[in-house]
């Protein structure tokens, strides 16, 4: 029945996530099929992975320079939408996470996320998506 800790992406936030992973190509020199197996439910835990996440994730300011969660933030861009309830809690929950550098912190937060299907996952550009996901929980 779908994610119920997701928050929808309309057009042009999907376009500046989309435009802010393929600025972070280059920048973390991952590979993209890296990012498009994590796209798709595969998460490889690569340091070029990692530093992708970071790059999109301070794009998007969702994590300060430091790694952390720019939470005040984020949950202000989040109040005003229907859907975000449950990706609020699930983004209290993941907010402390640690790590010995700004990029572990961040692959940490973004983990605790993806681990709960929440809304760090989603924020991630994605090629069109198949609305008939729900069909293939088996």
């Amino acid at each position: 029945m779908g994610c119920k800790n997701c928050v929808i992406l309309g057009k042009e936030e999907k376009a500046m996530f989309r435009a802010h992973s393929d600025a972070c190509l280059a920048e973390s020199g991952v590979e993209p099929r890296l990012v498009d197996a994590m796209l798709s439910g595969e998460l490889v835990d690569k340091p070029a992975l990692r530093k992708h996440v970071y790059c999109v994730m301070l794009k998007c300011k969702i994590v300060a320079k430091d790694g952390k969660l720019q939470k005040t933030a984020l949950l202000g861009k989040l109040n005003n939408r229907p859907d975000a309830k449950n990706a609020t809690k699930v983004l209290e929950n993941c907010a402390q996470q640690t790590g010995d550098t700004p990029v572990d912190i961040a692959w940490n937060l973004f983990r605790c996320g993806y681990d709960k299907k929440a809304l760090l996952f989603n924020y991630m550009p994605t090629a069109p998506r198949d609305d008939h996901l729900e069909n293939n929980s088996n």
